[in-house]
């Protein structure tokens, strides 16, 4: 004490008792307390992003809930340290590991519980899980029964353990597979869960699943332009008539695109030459057509063939005939031809309502047609009123032969003066029935299609259905799609076992599976002797796909596995 007193920590230093002018200089430099205020104001953000990533997204490795399941449950088994002397999981770790990671999603996905007891009356088992209380509390039921096990919907995991559910009720419907299901959990959105698990099985959409389809097609150019009457003409044949002589004879329609006016021919066979003839016949009391619209029948791909053989040009150089334009519906798709199928269709209500079981002859089933063709051509197009002031009702024969007139004029009559304005009056007729064709008939033409449709793209696997049963239909890989007029895809380039085809959308069965351009790169796909040879880099080529190439499969060790005896 005695030293701190006399030491000069109470008094400082000498110079301090002089004037401070005095003082000695310091070498430190004064601070400006503006710029100290200005630095503090400044402020640094510094961002940043932490993935957190889940536990249970981790498990989206392994496709079955079960194997999720067995991974916990070894997980769990490390961790404690036992003894590894059970080479499996027994049933009571394996109930642990479920409700582990049972918890671990409900933690994930209900972490408000005010929110979800608004709507459902929650509470707690002995192991922490959440439960929905329902009302057979009371009843002699299993407790997974009366309360079930709260899952949300939307969790892969849940996804999972319903898609292992579905295989194991044998993919048997959505309906079956909720009922199981609430036996034992109660998933929120449980009925679009199921749904959508069974739309996206690949076993499931081989027997249920829908064909692609598309929305209404814009009518062609062919059947609103200004053209004449079956200038643009849809031929078929109806199926075979007995006559009365034990022989068959088929009926070629002749159907006008804008109009509606139908022509029929009789023929004795389904020859080439045979629908030659009877077109040269149409063609003689009609006139010519510019563009033919047909199916892929072999008379009309014959007859199409020959045409091609004729030197166009040197027929136009000496002649005004242009050639004939032929144009073919896709293969097994006879909606495209459904403007004239109906008519077929009503031509053989008229045969079978008049003739009944009776067998005519040739020239008497010929006039049987021709009244038939008479009374489709005098159908109205048009809305038939019941007020007498209306104008009557278009139909095709109107355009045919214009407005029916009984009456001869008397021929002393007649001069230049008079035909000029008759024959003036009746283009105004004519420009008159078209005006009124275009709005009365072409203005109603709406669409009625509303639903969005599964878009077809190159890559997908389809079934393309066939005539057998579905069972048996090929597998088949799309290779090209192709778009109409308006910008969509209405037919599809498929490569099968047999090779490639061309098969409109509706006979296509999307699978749910796209490999897009990897799988096109992949597949060295060429055609001998209607085989398909593929690389043997494309392993993930279906077998129907790949026409049975043989793989070469090896074992750990290196060894070739040979198939067995009885599968070769």
């Amino acid at each position: 004490m005695k030293t701190l007193m006399d030491s000069h920590w109470w008094d400082g230093p000498a110079w301090l008792l002089s004037d401070q002018e005095l003082w000695p200089q310091s070498n430190h430099i004064a601070v400006d307390e503006n710029a100290v205020s200005i630095e503090a104001k400044k402020e640094v953000l510094v961002n940043t992003n932490v993935d957190t990533e889940h536990f249970s997204e981790k498990l989206l490795y392994f496709s079955k809930y079960s194997r999720i399941v067995r991974v916990v449950a070894w997980i769990f088994r490390s961790r404690r340290r036992r003894m590894f002397s059970i080479a499996y999981i027994s049933n009571d770790e394996f109930e642990e590991a479920e409700n582990i990671l049972i918890r671990l999603i409900q933690g994930e996905h209900y972490v408000n519980r005010t929110k979800l007891n608004k709507k459902l009356c929650i509470h707690l088992d002995s192991n922490s899980i959440m439960r929905v209380k329902t009302r057979l509390g009371l009843g002699n039921y299993d407790k997974h029964f009366s309360s079930p096990i709260l899952l949300p919907g939307k969790n892969v995991i849940v996804r999972r353990l319903v898609e292992e559910k579905d295989i194991y009720l044998k993919h048997i419907g959505s309906h079956t597979l909720m009922s199981e299901l609430r036996n034992r959990f109660w998933i929120t959105s449980v009925r679009w869960l199921c749904k959508d698990i069974v739309k996206k099985c690949i076993i499931c959409r081989r027997q249920k699943g829908i064909h692609y389809d598309t929305p209404e097609t814009p009518l062609p150019l062919e059947r609103i332009q200004g053209t004449a009457a079956f200038q643009m003409t849809g031929i078929d044949l109806a199926r075979p008539l007995y006559l009365r002589n034990q022989e068959k004879c088929w009926v070629v329609l002749f159907n006008c695109a804008k109009f509606r006016a139908v022509h029929f021919e009789m023929v004795d066979s389904l020859s080439t030459n045979s629908f030659i003839m009877s077109l040269r016949r149409f063609i003689a009391r009609r006139g010519r057509i510019d563009v033919i619209f047909t199916d892929n029948g072999t008379n009309f791909r014959g007859t199409a063939n020959l045409l091609k053989d004729i030197n166009w040009q040197e027929v136009e150089s000496v002649t005004a005939v242009h050639a004939i334009k032929w144009r073919f519906i896709p293969p097994r798709a006879p909606w495209w031809g459904g403007w004239w199928e109906r008519l077929i269709r009503l031509l053989k209500e008229m045969l079978r309502r008049i003739l009944g079981r009776q067998r005519l002859t040739w020239v008497e089933l010929d006039t049987v047609l021709c009244d038939c063709e008479s009374v489709i051509n005098s159908r109205p197009l048009t809305y038939v009123s019941t007020c007498t002031d209306d104008l009557r009702p278009l139909t095709p024969m109107l355009f045919l032969h214009g407005l029916p007139s009984n009456d001869t004029s008397d021929l002393d009559y007649v001069d230049n003066m008079n035909l000029n304005v008759r024959y003036k009056y009746l283009q105004k007729l004519r420009e008159d029935f078209r005006v009124r064709f275009r709005k009365e008939y072409l203005a109603l033409l709406t669409a009625r299609w509303k639903e969005k449709t599964i878009e077809m793209k190159k890559g997908d696997i389809v079934l393309v259905e066939t005539d057998a049963k579905r069972l048996f239909w090929p597998l088949g890989l799309i290779m090209e799609v192709v778009t109409g007029a308006d910008v969509v895809t209405r037919l599809a380039r498929v490569k099968t076992q047999k090779g490639e085809t061309l098969r409109p959308c509706q006979r296509l069965y999307p699978l749910e599976i796209s490999n897009d351009s990897d799988l096109l790169q992949r597949a060295e796909v060429t055609i001998e002797d209607e085989k398909l040879s593929v690389s043997s880099d494309s392993p993930d080529l279906p077998s129907s796909v790949t026409g049975g190439a043989k793989v070469t499969k090896t074992t750990r060790c290196g060894r070739n596995v040979k198939l067995p005896a009885r599968y070769l």
